[in-house]
């Protein structure tokens, strides 16, 4: 099998799908697509390809990672900002919180690691709910960023999808707050909370985007690489706004599977 993705590679492909002046990019990551085609030692991987993404984002733009902890908190009532690893979000949001150059959201479910010019900023968010008004979804929106994802499917690795569900009260979601104690480094420093817009554990129901994606397509707001095999794609949270909002006032219902169902 031919190991084409290396360096050289990435960078071109990441020219394709961001521009100078997109000064917030945010990705999403899943290796596991392309990782049969990477040119770098198998215990070099998720560093290279960070070291990468940093490189090309620079020391003037802000780099964005998901770092989520929501199955391990639930469980454990436990967040350790400094060491609560975020393997929902994959490997390279791990090493970035590892790095110790990132500042992370207080947030036990739905935390995330910044670094650059606007870092800072992260810090000064309320944080109201996860996705709503304070989040670092509204955030994202208010700092128009780029939405980058690199080896997996918009309707898996797109989070900002949810800030419409909250923001149009979508009926099969409710407001639930999670608690418990947060750590720093090991160091007990109190208590924490988040508040989601959350779905009701007792139905079984299945999100299906396509349609809301079909509708970004239409609109031509995604770029995209030129090569499938290493799927990465980009649009800007203003774009995904203008479209969202729409497909949200006429019939959000369209992305639950089996909503006859659930309704």
């Amino acid at each position: 099998m031919e190991k084409f993705i290396n360096k050289n590679f990435i960078l071109d492909n990441l020219n394709d799908v961001i521009d100078n002046k997109d000064q917030v990019i945010i990705f999403y990551s899943g290796i596991w697509s392309f990782i049969q085609y990477l040119d770098f030692k198998p215990n070099e991987i998720g560093i290279n390809l960070l070291n990468i993404l940093e490189e090309y984002i620079g020391d003037n733009r802000t780099i964005i990672f998901p770092s989520f902890t929501a199955n391990e908190f639930i469980k454990s009532k436990i967040f350790d900002i400094d060491l609560s690893l975020p393997k929902e979000s994959g490997i390279i949001p791990t090493l970035a919180l590892n790095s110790k150059k990132y500042t992370r959201t207080k947030q036990p479910l739905h935390s995330y690691l910044a670094r650059g010019p606007k870092a800072n900023e992260f810090n000064k968010l309320p944080l109201s709910t996860s996705w709503g008004k304070g989040s670092v979804l509204e955030w994202l929106s208010k700092n128009n960023a780029k939405i980058c994802v690199m080896g997996i499917p918009w309707k898996y690795g797109c989070s900002y999808f949810h800030k419409f569900e909250e923001l149009y009260e979508v009926p099969w979601r409710y407001f639930k707050k999670f608690d418990g104690k947060f750590f720093k480094n090991k160091k007990l420093i109190g208590t924490i909370s988040e508040k989601k817009y959350s779905g009701p554990i007792n139905i079984n129901f299945k999100y299906d985007y396509t349609p809301l994606i079909n509708l970004m397509k239409k609109n031509n707001i995604i770029k995209k690489g030129p090569n499938k095999l290493f799927n990465i794609q980009s649009t800007l949270v203003s774009d995904i706004d203008k479209i969202a909002e729409l497909f949200f006032e006429n019939n959000p219902w369209e992305i639950i599977v089996d909503k006859d169902k659930i309704q």
